[in-house]
């Protein structure tokens, strides 16, 4: 049964006809009828390219294998959804099936689809470990599985074609960007700067990340979705909450994460330092203990913060992700110490490559 809604814009600054996205719905039914057969695999690509599953792959790399290219991987992802966030709100494009009763909605998505987050992250994210290691048969496989998340957002309905692309597109320029410019050029005289100097830098790239958002949503062509739009997304996912895809919650989380990791490993500088170095069980036993106290500093202060827009509620939000990243950066790696998994030799930044740790 197919859906159809009329096309009528609620904000005459936004028009409510997809345009030439529309041409990728044909991609999206065909994948979706022949590619049964891929059903785990496709789960498993979208679930990998969750932000929130490479949140859990950050502090691994950072408590357990290199601080170093945790930071790294860890900075990009959030500059990267930070930015995400910013893009969505200037491009304002629907989901497909917000335009279409024919494709299956696996997925509730309530932001604005271009770029793909699924797709740009996971060029930054996993191109950047790509980047690191130096065996051909795991880049390959990492940059396969790059590609195959890209395509699993077109199986569960929550992306154009032409949104994965962009997503791509902008994760790999933020990957160039920061592989070519910021880590030879930049990442030196931070690593040699004074601990104030550091900590500006953390708070300005934080406040940028906050800035984007409110600044793009002001522009000219931005507004409220259309009525058919949040008609469609009501249709294709009746569970879900109304769609709000102008909300700024979404944004205040990499900037929050952000500002607490940064200054928390500026912190963690000045109280003696941290090596990721150990016998095999350390390494793993900091992950559990590490990860707990995320899910209880996340958790306990979640009843906490309050949703919506509204001044305070983005104010809590984004200080409950500073909290978290701040344990990330700081906290953690002192229980580390104290429970003696972990010792209190710094491990600086090296001068940074395009390959190897």
């Amino acid at each position: 049964m197919t859906w159809s809604a009329p096309l009528v814009p609620a904000d005459p600054g936004v028009s409510a006809d997809p345009g030439p996205l529309t041409a990728g719905l044909e991609i999206i039914l065909w994948v979706q009828t022949h590619l049964e057969a891929l059903t785990p695999l496709l789960q498993a690509a979208t679930v990998l390219g969750d932000e929130e599953f490479a949140v859990l792959v950050v502090p691994l790399l950072l408590w357990s294998v290199s601080p170093a290219l945790g930071l790294r991987v860890g900075a990009l992802l959030l500059i990267s959804a930070g930015l995400n966030t910013a893009l969505k709100l200037m491009t304002v494009t629907p989901r497909p099936a917000w335009v279409s009763g024919e494709v299956t909605a696996l997925v509730a998505e309530g932001s604005y689809g271009t770029p793909s987050g699924h797709a740009q992250n996971a060029a930054a994210v996993w191109g950047r470990l790509a980047v690191a290691v130096r065996h051909r048969g795991i880049q390959a496989v990492l940059v396969a599985l790059i590609l195959v998340i890209a395509v699993s957002r077109w199986w569960v309905g929550a992306h154009f074609p032409i949104d994965t692309v962009v997503g791509l597109l902008v994760g790999g320029a933020l990957l160039l960007l920061a592989v070519r410019v910021v880590e030879p050029r930049l990442t030196p005289w931070v690593t040699r700067a004074s601990a104030s100097a550091q900590a500006l830098v953390v708070v300005g790239t934080s406040a940028a990340l906050v800035a984007l958002p409110l600044l793009t949503r002001r522009a000219p062509w931005a507004g409220e979705p259309p009525e058919a739009w949040v008609a469609g997304a009501a249709t294709a996912s009746p569970e879900s909450t109304v769609i709000d895809p102008t909300a700024l919650s979404a944004a205040m989380v990499p900037a929050g994460a952000l500002l607490g990791v940064g200054l928390g490993l500026v912190l963690l500088q000045r109280s003696g330092g941290f090596s990721a170095a150990g016998p095999w069980w350390q390494r793993a036993l900091r992950y559990p203990v590490g990860v707990t106290g995320v899910a209880l500093l996340y958790l306990g202060g979640e009843p906490l913060v309050p949703d919506g827009d509204a001044p305070w509620a983005l104010a809590a939000q984004y200080a409950q992700f500073a909290v978290v990243g701040l344990w990330i950066g700081w906290l953690a790696p002192m229980v580390f110490r104290a429970l003696r998994l972990a010792r209190g030799a710094p491990e600086a930044v090296p001068p940074p490559s395009t390959r190897g740790l």
